[in-house]
C-alpha cells in the first residue's frame, strides 16, 4: 500500500475525539448504583441490533452493543470504539479499521475482525430480512450478496485479526456516519440462538442483559470486563412508561432518573431550580414544516412561498401552543447540524412584506390552498400546527382548507404528488449531507423523499461536489451554502426544530444533550452521587 493513497480519516469524518462525554458536574464520578431510564415510544420490539430500526429499541441496544466507530452524543463526532483507530484512501473508497486486542463479548470471547465481516452479511442475508440494509449497500459486492449472487460481501476483507479494509463502489460523505450504527455480534452465538437472539442478546458493549419483562422493563448490568473500563453504574433498567402522566408521577417520587419531556412537562420543569432538576435540550434533528407542491399555482410562485414564511409568526405560535418546546427554523437544517449556516436569518414575522410579495405575485385579492395534515403531531407539525398558522395566512389572504388524514395515507400521497401543500416533519440524519440531498436533490424521486418536486440546478450542482468532496471543512461550507439556496427559494413554511428535552434527576452526573436523539447516551460515562 502506498501512502499517497492515504488521508487521515478527520477529512472524511467529522473529527477523531478521544475525550470523554462532558458531565453535569466536575466533581469525582462515584461507582455503584441504579440508573432508571423512562421509554415513552412503546416497549422495544426487538433488542437484535440488525432487526431494529426504530429508537425505542436502538436507547437500549446501543448499551449492550458496540460498533467500530460511534457518534458522540453531545458533538456528534465520529470516535473509535471496537476500532482503536483507521484510516482511508485519497478518494474516500476504501478504509482501513485497526481493532482493539482484548475486547470481549459478554460471554467471554474475543471479537475480532470476522465479527464484523460476519455482522455485515448477516444485515446484507436476504433471508433475514435486516431494516438495516442502508449501512452495506455502497460496499463493493454486497448487491450481489444480497442478490444471491455471491457467497460473501467481497468489499470486506478481514487482513488479520484486528485489521479490516472496506472497499465502497463509491465515496459518500454519509458512510462513516452509517457505519457508526452498524453494530457486531458474535457469530457463534447468533447462528446458535437464531430467532431467540433477540430476547437473549449478547454483545461487547458496556452493559449486560438481564432479564426483558415485555410491556415493563428491561434490566441490564454492567460488563465487569468491558475494554473501556468498567461503567460507573451498577444496573441500568429502561421501563416502558407510555403515559405522560405516569412518567411524571414516577420521576416527582424519584422511581425514575431520565425521561423524555412532552410540552406541559417542559414547562413545569424549566421553572424548576437546577437543585431540583436539571434539562437536556438541543435542537434534534427534525425539521417540521408545510412542504409546498411546487407543480401547482399559487405554491410554485416562490413570492408566494416568500410571503407565507413571512406571515406567520412561527415564534408566537411555539411559544403558545408547544409551550416553547421548539426552536424557530431559520432554514432546512437544524441549529444543531455541522453544516448549519450562521449567517441564515430565516423569514422574521413580517405580515407588510408578505401582503406586499403577495402583490407582486398577482394574489392580492387571495388565494385558497389545501393542505393536508396528519392527526397528532402535538402542535409541532400535525393538525394543531395548520390551526395555529390559519389566523395569520388569513390576514394576507390566504385562505386555508385542512385535509386531515391518517399516516400512511398522507405519506402515500405526498409520495404521488397527490397534495398541494402537506404539514409534516422530516429528518433524522446526523449526515448534512443526507439530511439535503434526501430530499432536494432534482434526481431524488417523490416517493423517495423530494416530496416538494424541488429542482434547482445550483443546488444539484452544489450537492454533487458535496459528495466527491472528501475535505470534512470545505463539505461543511458547500452545504451550509445550498442551505441558504434552499431558504431562498423557500419550498416550505419552515416552522420549527425539535427542542428535545430531557428531565434528569438532579443527582445524576455525565449527561449530555444529544441531537441525533436526546434518548441516544453513553451511560457508561453516567454516576449517581447518593
Amino acid at each position: 500500500m502506498k501512502k499517497s493513497y492515504f488521508v487521515i480519516t478527520i477529512l472524511l469524518a467529522v473529527s477523531l475525539t478521544f475525550s470523554g462525554v462532558v458531565g453535569f458536574s466536575a466533581q469525582e464520578p462515584k461507582q455503584g448504583g441504579t440508573l432508571n431510564v423512562a421509554i415513552s415510544y412503546g416497549d422495544p420490539s426487538t433488542l437484535d441490533p440488525h432487526l431494529s430500526s426504530s429508537i425505542t429499541s436502538n436507547q437500549v441496544i446501543e448499551q449492550i452493543f458496540d460498533g467500530l466507530i460511534a457518534i458522540e452524543p453531545g458533538t456528534l463526532e465520529i470516535k473509535p470504539e471496537v476500532a482503536k483507530n483507521w484510516i482511508a484512501s485519497a478518494d474516500g473508497k476504501t478504509y482501513w479499521f485497526k481493532l482493539r486486542k482484548g475486547v470481549k463479548f459478554h460471554n467471554g470471547t474475543e471479537l475480532t475482525a470476522s465479527d464484523f465481516k460476519y455482522s455485515a452479511e448477516r444485515i446484507g442475508d436476504p433471508d433475514f430480512a435486516s431494516p438495516e440494509i442502508d449501512l452495506i449497500v455502497l460496499m463493493k459486492g454486497a448487491r450481489e450478496y444480497m442478490d444471491g449472487e455471491a457467497e460473501e460481501i467481497s468489499g470486506i476483507t478481514v487482513i488479520d485479526k484486528y485489521t479490516l479494509k472496506i472497499e465502497l463502489t463509491e465515496f459518500s460523505p454519509a458512510f462513516l456516519y452509517g457505519l457508526c450504527t452498524l453494530d457486531i455480534v458474535p457469530k457463534e452465538v447468533a447462528e446458535e440462538k437464531g430467532e431467540d437472539f433477540t430476547n437473549n442478546p449478547i454483545g461487547s458493549g458496556p452493559f449486560k442483559f438481564e432479564k426483558w419483562r415485555r410491556g415493563s422493563e428491561i434490566q441490564l448490568s454492567a460488563f465487569e470486563d468491558y475494554y473501556a473500563g468498567r461503567p460507573y453504574l451498577d444496573k441500568l433498567n429502561f421501563k416502558v412508561m407510555i403515559e405522560p402522566g405516569a412518567r411524571q408521577a414516577a420521576f416527582d417520587s424519584k422511581g425514575v432518573d431520565f425521561m423524555i419531556a412532552d410540552g406541559p412537562m417542559y414547562e413545569k420543569y424549566k421553572k424548576m431550580p437546577k437543585s431540583k432538576v436539571k434539562l437536556l435540550t438541543c435542537a434534534e434533528f427534525f425539521t417540521r414544516n408545510m412542504i409546498f407542491n411546487l407543480d401547482h399555482e399559487p405554491l410554485s410562485n416562490k413570492k408566494v412561498r416568500q410571503a407565507i414564511n413571512y406571515a406567520i409568526d412561527s415564534k408566537a405560535i411555539i411559544d403558545n401552543v408547544l409551550r416553547g418546546k421548539a426552536i424557530p427554523a431559520v432554514g432546512w437544517l437544524p441549529s444543531s447540524s455541522p453544516a448549519f449556516n450562521e449567517d441564515l436569518k430565516g423569514y422574521p414575522y413580517d405580515p407588510e412584506k408578505a401582503k406586499q410579495l403577495m402583490k407582486e405575485a398577482g394574489y392580492e385579492d387571495g388565494v385558497t390552498i389545501t393542505v393536508m395534515a396528519r392527526k397528532g403531531g402535538g402542535g409541532a407539525w400535525g393538525t394543531r400546527a395548520v390551526e395555529a398558522a390559519m389566523p395569520y395566512l388569513k390576514e394576507i389572504g390566504v385562505k386555508v382548507n385542512m385535509q386531515v388524514r391518517e399516516s400512511g395515507t398522507a405519506n402515500t400521497k405526498a409520495g404521488q404528488g397527490d397534495f398541494k401543500a402537506y404539514m409534516y416533519s422530516q429528518g433524522g440524519y446526523v449526515s448534512p449531507f443526507r439530511y439535503l440531498n434526501t430530499y432536494f436533490h432534482s434526481e431524488t424521486e417523490r416517493i423517495a423523499g423530494n416530496y416538494w418536486n424541488y429542482s434547482n440546478p445550483e443546488v444539484d450542482k452544489l450537492l454533487d461536489k458535496a459528495q466527491q468532496t472528501t475535505d470534512y471543512n470545505e463539505r461543511m461550507e458547500i452545504l451550509g451554502e445550498v442551505d441558504a439556496i434552499i431558504t431562498e427559494d423557500a419550498p416550505s413554511w419552515f416552522y420549527n426544530y425539535n427542542k428535545a428535552v430531557a428531565v434528569v434527576q438532579p443527582w445524576v452526573h455525565g449527561l449530555k444533550a444529544n441531537p441525533r436523539d436526546n434518548a441516544y447516551h453513553d451511560y457508561d460515562k453516567v454516576w449517581i452521587e447518593k
